[in-house]
């Protein structure tokens, strides 16, 4: 795809992701258990793709790429959104135990002025952006979880202030 696009002065758009806290599953319920959530994602973003047009590679470990010719910004936030949509509540069963499949994403794109110029540098380029994009993803679903802990933890504080309260 980036080959095709340098060669017919297209755009080029970048969807990058992994499969959020993928490592934790692997440690709580083994390798067999991250090897099934691998399949149920990579097939979970097959749906999201334009068929005859977007390409996925898997990256390494539980990263994946798809790369979506003659796309810009906007195409690739709309491919973003809807891969981060078809996770919303994915759930598999392994062992007797639902576990959840989340994903962190990040998109980028280049425009077809820069293709002609040093393919190889803009194709690390893009990558590179939507590796850092995905990151940023990541952080703000960590920030989240921390946010949801403390309001967990002040709600239980309260709790036990309550109950020492009437033990008094």
């Amino acid at each position: 795809d980036f080959a095709q696009a340098t060669r017919n002065s297209k755009p080029l758009a970048c969807v990058y992701f992994d499969f959020y806290r993928f490592s934790d599953i692997n440690n709580t319920h083994g390798h067999e258990a991250g090897n099934k959530a691998l399949a149920l994602g990579f097939e979970t973003v097959k749906k999201g793709l334009r068929d005859e047009f977007d390409t996925l590679a898997r990256v390494g470990g539980d990263e994946g790429a798809i790369l979506l010719p003659e796309a810009g910004k906007l195409a690739a936030e709309i491919m973003r959104d809807r891969i981060r949509k078809l996770f919303n509540n994915l759930t598999f069963d392994f062992e007797g135990k639902t576990i959840p499949l989340r994903l962190s994403v990040g998109s980028s794109y280049i425009l077809k002025e820069y293709l002609g110029k040093d393919a190889e540098v803009a194709f690390e380029k893009l990558l590179r952006n939507a590796d850092k994009s995905m990151y940023r993803d990541k952080s703000r679903q960590r920030k989240a979880e921390r946010a949801e802990l403390r309001k967990d933890l002040r709600i239980a504080k309260e709790m036990m202030l309550e109950e020492l309260a009437k033990v008094e």
